[in-house]
């Protein structure tokens, strides 16, 4: 009873999101044959759906022109806080899918009165959102879900994972939850191979298992900081030493935690930081809107000196 009242509402639903679909589309998109797709739609006619019909090769089902559910009722700031929100997921990547946006928009427009719409698109049209500060890793969102549903459970997953040099290896570990940083998705959960909290990159998660066994979680985990800190702390060819002409509170602003640790001094901010590529991290400091002094190694120095000549003949 519950899978069919499912499909009776996944037949609804389809005919609000489409001004026309025909009995075989109906049929293949809920994978049901053309028999029980007409026992569906004489259920939604019972509840006082109107349902046009048309017979024949050509036919098809459609709502009848006019026919809307009762609106939902959002207050303004309600309404800017939804389009905003598609808006931001939408530009920064965190769901891989143009046609998710387009129908999640479509159904709330349908269901808001024309006043509040009228309103709602024009923050759509009108409105960008620059969330983009580093390329998005596209990660599957069916992992994510699933890593996330297992989370709220509290249940061990059995994951296999690729470490950044393409070594797979086996886990199991007790998710603890998922969060967005510097433009891909991370896990942080506890590994029962390290026996230690570990983070693991969802797009080099392969196959995930959610498993019967249950675990305890921790009161409370601040996913972000976590994730700043492990990276941080992830040994590289290069240690570094710079010392930022500015205060703590700006230099928090600038680097966040993931490049390293910041220590206040008498002179400035001294940040130490590991790192693998040199340049990369020359263009760091060009970019920061205060002045530095590299304590080591030299090969930063010569790093930046490369980089001045660079803008100097530009």
């Amino acid at each position: 009873m519950a899978q069919s009242t499912t499909r009776t509402l996944a037949v609804l639903e389809l005919l609000q999101s489409h001004t026309r679909l025909s009995g075989a589309e109906l049929a293949s998109r809920l994978s049901i044959d053309r028999r029980t797709l007409r026992r569906y739609i004489v259920a939604l006619e019972e509840l006082g759906i109107p349902i046009m019909s048309e017979r024949g090769r050509y036919g098809g089902y459609s709502l009848m022109p006019g026919f809307k559910l009762p609106p939902m009722m959002f207050e303004d700031d309600e309404a800017m806080a939804l389009s905003l929100g598609l808006l931001a997921a939408q530009q920064s990547g965190l769901v891989q899918s143009e046609s998710a946006f387009a129908s999640a928009r479509s159904k709330l427009e349908r269901v808001m009165p024309e006043p509040l719409r009228k309103k709602v698109r024009a923050i759509q049209h009108s409105i960008s959102i620059d969330v983009t500060s580093s390329a998005v890793t596209a990660t599957s969102n069916s992992a994510v879900l699933e890593l996330s549903i297992a989370t709220a459970n509290q249940h061990c997953v059995a994951i296999e994972y690729k470490s950044a040099s393409a070594v797979i290896s086996s886990r199991i570990v007790n998710p603890y939850g998922a969060a967005f940083y510097l433009g891909r998705y991370y896990l942080v959960a506890h590994c029962q191979l390290r026996e230690a909290i570990r983070i693991f990159a969802i797009e080099r998660i392969g196959k995930i298992e959610t498993t019967s066994d249950s675990f305890n979680a921790p009161q409370s985990i601040n996913l972000i900081n976590y994730i700043e800190k492990s990276l941080a702390d992830i040994p590289r060819e290069y240690y570094l030493e710079v010392l930022l002409e500015t205060d703590l509170v700006t230099a928090q602003h600038y680097l966040g935690k993931a490049l390293g640790e910041l220590q206040l001094t008498a002179s400035g901010v001294l940040l130490k930081h590991q790192c693998s590529d040199l340049a990369w991290f020359a263009r760091q400091l060009a970019h920061w809107p205060f002045n530095f002094k590299v304590m080591g190694p030299s090969q930063l120095t010569d790093e930046l000196k490369k980089l001045a000549t660079k803008l100097l003949n530009a």
